[in-house]
């Protein structure tokens, strides 16, 4: 299996999160997606985000983007968005080109 770029939109209640990226303490957007994502077989250093959001920020449409070898199927990414981890989950998810950008291809950051 070859990897493929994969984008994902999200949306989370930030109520419970320490922002989108990692943090040394606290629970973050990033580190529950990458945690979703290793039992797929994921073993990326980081997903690529189009933007942040600060502690306690909500947030629908945010895009992330990773490179996964992964045989998958219509109905797996519709059972991913049917059981959240925690508070995020998908809206939609697709694969796209090889190198798609998420923070270059953003049309619109609402604050």
């Amino acid at each position: 299996m070859e990897l493929a770029r994969y984008k994902v939109i999200l949306a989370y209640d930030g109520s419970t999160f320490s922002g989108l990226q990692r943090q040394a303490e606290g629970r973050s957007v990033q580190g529950v997606v990458e945690a979703a994502l290793r039992p797929l077989g994921w073993q990326g250093k980081s997903i690529l985000a189009a933007g942040r959001t600060d502690a306690g920020v909500h947030a629908s449409g945010q895009v992330i983007a990773f490179d996964l070898a992964w045989r998958d199927s219509p109905g797996a990414a519709e059972g991913a968005q049917r059981r959240p981890a925690g508070q995020c989950g998908s809206q939609r998810s697709e694969r796209s080109p090889g190198g798609f950008p998420p923070a270059l291809r953003c049309k619109v950051a609402r604050l």
